[in-house]
């Protein structure tokens, strides 16, 4: 859980297979690309990942980010995150 956490505050998403046999497709070398990463992040749908590198195929990945922490991964980390300027709602009518 900790080192999951610190994942997330360093701006790293941790994801997870669908299928655990997938881990063993990859083969050193291998390049993930996310398509709208940002996207499917807010949506909360799962992530498909293409392999590029000796066969071209994609492995199905999900993750159990709270919306918080999807923000925080979206600004590149906890520290850009605390950096943003926080919105403004509008001042109470008198």
């Amino acid at each position: 859980r900790i080192h999951r956490q610190n994942l997330i505050n360093y701006g790293v998403l941790p994801l997870t297979f669908e299928n655990p046999a997938d881990y063993d497709r990859l083969k050193q070398g291998d390049v993930l690309a996310a398509r709208d990463l940002r996207q499917t992040l807010k949506n909360g749908g799962p992530l498909k990942l293409e392999v590029k590198g000796g066969g071209s195929a994609s492995i199905a990945t999900r993750h159990d980010l709270t919306p918080r922490q999807v923000e925080i991964v979206l600004a590149g980390g906890l520290v850009n995150w605390r950096r943003q300027p926080v919105a403004k709602s509008p001042a109470p009518a008198t």
